[in-house]
């Protein structure tokens, strides 16, 4: 009892400092809205996933994350804007605490004795555990604003190899095992983390690859002792790879369109949809640039290098075995996949080396590593000194993470958000299918980013059936009415005006008659240049639906927007991404997601490894508990109940009882072998 409750401890006090860390953020600042990049994108494909299905158009092509946000804002029955402020903290919890699982399973063992050191048979090490969790948690600061399917694709991909792990033999002479049940979890693992981000499976091959071939001595081991070929240690890896590939594809096939509809999410997808990668190339640097500058760069590099640069003097052993070869093997391929596609990027290809470089998590798990090791070594402090570098490099580490993750903030002000929220009213009021067009200007030298964000929190605000009636139209109020787009001679602009007119010339002579707005806050010029024109001079009250929102004439729909007053339009939805929030609503709301998580993952990581150590077990739940219900959202929706109809409570409830009716069964067998 006492172990378990140290376990428990361990785990607890690594989940809320990450959560703090993250959520703390939105009642300093006073934040209503969820901060981040990508953020009103998983909004409105949660909404449109959850009431019309992961098959209707441009519900994105990422069921598994999608599907779990749609869930968990059905289960809790808060706004899909609130599910999602709090989700990204929720997803570093996930992958951080699978990390240190995963670090201790290879490098410790699941033996008693918790804390006590990673010889044979001894427990994980519980101040490496919480050290990696928190350093792995903060090292994501940058993607935790939007990210969401590159954490959950990681969370479950390295629960996965946690798992293999776990099933490996915990010596080169120990001979192969084989648990069928367990490899069969790995793969549904592999699988949920590819319907998370189909395009990562890549870096997936890569570290069951990198993993794969550390095993190499293994292997031929095995063989010459006569182990068949597909019973070899390396022969679960590649199962579970191949296995995984094909639940992904099989995911994929079955949403069919809708995983392959083209949605601007950021300015990387508008040029390459306009034909300017170059420009999209450029960006990349740019970001990598501004997320790893000399002094975040020293320090994560430089606390990584102490996991083999500091001499072990009367600490533990070093260990050796398959284990211990899968996690170095994943490791070292991880790194290596991303200077490669650093080094690509900074020679000019389009490729994500930002991306990869602020999701390579073996830099701050090398960096948990060496410093626990400094805090049972007598170098370079004896005595109780010898904390002083473990304590000063986990505060050094946090606080330069911290520096970037303070800065982060809504992308649109509570004023524009109002706006915005007057706009979905006035389409609500418009009869079904009515275009809504938005102008917005932006005539800087990026409009790429200003277009995506306007449109996505545009979709925000209307109901899921509405969103594709959502345009932005990149001009100037009198070439929208006058039919044309306005050009400027920058290539971005004129490139993306171009695009946004080819969709919008068809719906002007459509039926029904698509409302034109413009926003002041969005595009403050164009809202003045729309005052002037003739019928707007001459009678303004007519056109203007409310302070700041102006429509233009002869784009005004079918004028019922227009004549209804403004305190008789239609409410902001329930769930969308304008609404306000409270900002202690992310502070209690993300401590519940993880214990819902956990709830669900417990009985399955019990039943897949059920003679693991508590504390390994404690930080393996909540990944595998997103994978299972993001697994079953997905077998919940193909039967035709929608996650936002009844559906996401089904999805919860049938993902935990089927870990609980499998759990018994392999508890018992664990017993019977041991």
């Amino acid at each position: 009892m006492g172990r378990s409750a140290s376990s428990l401890r361990t785990a607890g006090l690594a989940a809320a400092l990450i959560l703090l860390f993250y959520l703390y953020l939105y009642p300093a600042r006073g934040f209503h809205l969820a901060v981040g990049s990508d953020t009103p994108v998983y909004i409105w494909w949660a909404r449109r996933t959850g009431q019309l299905g992961m098959r209707a158009l441009q519900s994105g092509g990422r069921p598994a994350i999608v599907g779990l946000i749609a869930t968990l804002a059905s289960v809790t029955r808060r706004p899909d804007g609130a599910v999602v402020a709090a989700i990204g903290a929720v997803l570093a919890v996930a992958v951080s605490l699978a990390m240190a699982s995963f670090v201790e399973i290879a490098l410790a063992g699941d033996g008693d004795g918790e804390g006590e050191g990673e010889g044979e048979g001894r427990g994980p090490d519980g101040t490496r555990f919480v050290l990696t969790s928190v350093l792995t948690g903060t090292f994501l600061c940058l993607l935790v604003p939007g990210y969401f399917s590159t954490i959950a694709f990681g969370a479950m991909l390295v629960a996965a190899l946690a798992c293999l792990t776990e099933t490996a033999p915990r010596s080169e002479g120990s001979g192969p095992r084989r648990d069928a049940f367990a490899l069969l979890i790995a793969s549904l693992l592999v699988g949920a983390a590819g319907l998370a981000h189909p395009l990562f499976l890549v870096l997936g091959a890569i570290l069951l690859a990198g993993s794969t071939a550390a095993l190499g001595p293994v292997v031929r081991a095995e063989r010459a002792a006569g182990v068949p070929l597909a019973r070899t240690s390396a022969a679960s890896l590649v199962a579970a790879g191949a296995g995984g590939a094909a639940v992904a594809l099989a995911g994929l096939v079955w949403i069919g369109p809708a995983a392959k509809a083209s949605v601007d999410t950021s300015r990387d997808s508008v040029l390459r949809r306009v034909g300017l990668a170059a420009l999209s190339r450029q960006s990349f640097q740019r970001v990598l640039h501004r997320f790893f500058p000399w002094y975040r760069s020293a320090t994560v590099v430089g606390l990584a290098a102490t996991a083999f640069v500091v001499r072990r003097r009367g600490g533990e052993p070093r260990p050796s075995g398959p284990r211990p070869r899968i996690f170095w093997g994943a490791m070292a391929a991880w790194v290596a996949a991303t200077v490669v596609g650093v080094v690509a990027l900074l020679a000019g290809l389009n490729a994500p080396g930002q991306r990869l470089a602020a999701f390579c998590l073996p830099l701050p798990v090398l960096a948990a590593i060496g410093l626990a090791a400094t805090g049972r070594s007598t170098w370079p402090w004896p005595g109780r000194f010898r904390l002083v570098p473990l304590v000063g490099g986990a505060v050094l580490f946090v606080f330069v993470t911290w520096l970037f993750w303070s800065k982060q903030q809504p992308l649109v002000a509570s004023g524009t958000a109002q706006e915005l929220r007057y706009t979905g009213s006035a389409l609500a009021a418009e009869p079904p299918g009515t275009p809504l067009i938005v102008v917005a200007d932006d005539r800087t030298v990026t409009p790429g980013f200003s277009a995506p964000r306007t449109l996505n929190y545009l979709r925000d605000t209307v109901s899921a059936d509405r969103i594709p009636d959502v345009h932005v139209f990149v001009g100037t109020p009198a070439g929208l009415l006058a039919r044309g787009p306005a050009l400027t001679g920058l290539p971005e602009h004129d490139r993306i005006a171009q695009s946004s007119w080819r969709e919008i010339q068809p719906l002007l002579h459509g039926t029904p008659a698509p409302l034109a707005l413009v926003l002041e806050d969005i595009d403050p010029q164009s809202y003045a240049a729309a005052f002037r024109l003739p019928e707007v001079a001459a009678h303004p009250s007519r056109y203007q639906l409310r302070r700041g929102v102006l429509a233009l004439p002869g784009l005004s729909g079918s004028n019922a927007s227009i004549l209804v007053p403004p305190h008789d339009l239609p409410p902001i939805l329930h769930g969308s991404g304008t609404a306000s929030i409270s900002p202690w609503l992310p502070v209690w709301l993300g401590p519940l997601l993880v214990l819902m998580l956990f709830a669900v993952g417990w009985p399955w990581v019990r039943a897949t490894l059920p003679s693991s150590h508590g504390l390994v077990l404690l930080g393996l739940a909540p990944a595998f508990g997103m994978a299972a219900i993001g697994l079953i959202s997905i077998l919940v929706d193909a039967t035709g109940l929608r996650l936002s109809d009844g559906g996401g409570v089904v999805a919860f409830v049938g993902a935990g009882l089927l870990g609980l009716a499998a759990m018994p069964f392999r508890t018992r067998r664990a017993a019977q072998r041991s």
